[in-house]
């Protein structure tokens, strides 16, 4: 499976987790009620409780509270959030993260993991940070000497390689490869057209054949590229890693630093996203501080409490049996 299209379907997939998971409250259990059997012997959803409360009541407690304090706030200002907004910022955020899953080894999915972080509370985390930003939006300025002057100081942070964008369309034989090559040269069908009709890539057959920016390299694919001498030039067939495939030049960049307008707008959002999350930040810790909190609930001592039941052998609703080690 490519990339793209494991990223589509982590998309998709996303959206009907997202659709499902993260709206709907989870299905409310009685202490009593059973959350699993072990030979025949109930663990129950009051044991589950007091077991995740013991292990993270702490962290999500405070988690929740922050919640709590810049909704509250937000809802002062009259801020509202979508679930439309935290929807397209999960989708950002995964997106971004598997595209450098090749350079990181990290995809959305294996951050998630990592985390340990369920969709649903990340879904509360973008709400709040959505919220915040909102909120010191009106204080976030940023003037073109900023502009100017970040642009002096990173001017090689915006040096781009040579790079080559090019469409493909790739088949199953070289013998139909050589056919369709054929009929887009003498003009039975456009190149777009024909990447929907033949290419077996689902993200270039949906795309009208379009790959993206590639580097110099030495792989069959790169090397054929970088063969054609002018845009709209279309190689011979190549073997790569979708089958047979035709490449088409249709843009070429050589190596430079753009000029300050041609990254202006890059520059600004950059530092309205720093400025932004730095005043964010602030306001955080502010309204936290200023906030009314009582927390009514001794973590260190239910923690001493569950240590000394392990430590005598007792676990909860087990009837005093030995906890196994």
């Amino acid at each position: 499976m490519s990339n793209e299209t494991q990223s589509r379907l982590g998309a998709a997939v996303l959206a009907l987790l997202m659709a499902g998971l993260v709206w709907s409250a989870p299905q409310a259990l009685k202490p009593e009620d059973p959350a699993a059997r072990v030979n025949g012997k109930v663990i129950t959803a009051g044991e589950l409780q007091a077991e995740c409360t013991a292990r993270f009541g702490a962290e999500t407690l405070g988690q929740m509270i922050q919640y709590r304090v810049v909704s509250e706030a937000a809802a002062k200002q009259k801020i509202e959030v979508t679930d439309q907004e935290i929807m397209k910022r999960i989708k950002g955020l995964q997106v971004n993260m598997d595209l450098q899953k090749p350079r990181t080894g990290m995809g959305f999915r294996e951050w998630m993991q990592s985390r340990r972080m369920s969709l649903r509370e990340l879904a509360s985390q973008a709400r709040m940070e959505l919220q915040l930003e909102k909120m010191v939006a009106p204080k976030v300025t940023v003037d073109n000497e900023e502009l100017s002057r970040y642009y002096q100081t990173n001017r090689e942070k915006f040096r781009q390689p040579e790079r080559m964008m090019v469409s493909h369309i790739a088949v199953e034989t070289k013998e139909e490869a050589e056919r369709v090559r054929q009929e887009i040269v003498t003009g039975k069908v456009t190149f777009a057209d024909a990447a929907r009709k033949y290419s077996v890539d689902p993200y270039g057959r949906e795309n009208g054949g379009l790959f993206g920016w590639i580097a110099r390299g030495e792989d069959p694919i790169q090397q054929a590229a970088y063969e054609l001498k002018k845009d709209g030039d279309l190689s011979p067939p190549v073997q790569g890693k979708k089958g047979w495939e035709i490449i088409r030049r249709d843009a070429y960049q050589s190596e430079n630093i753009p000029t300050f307008e041609q990254v202006e707008e890059t520059i600004r959002e950059l530092l309205t996203a720093e400025k932004t999350q730095r005043l964010a930040q602030q306001m955080m810790t502010e309204l936290t501080r200023a906030a009314n909190v009582e927390q009514l609930v001794d973590f260190r001592a239910l923690n001493d409490d569950m240590r000394a039941l392990i430590e005598t052998g007792q676990q909860l609703g087990t009837g005093g049996e030995e906890v196994p080690q």
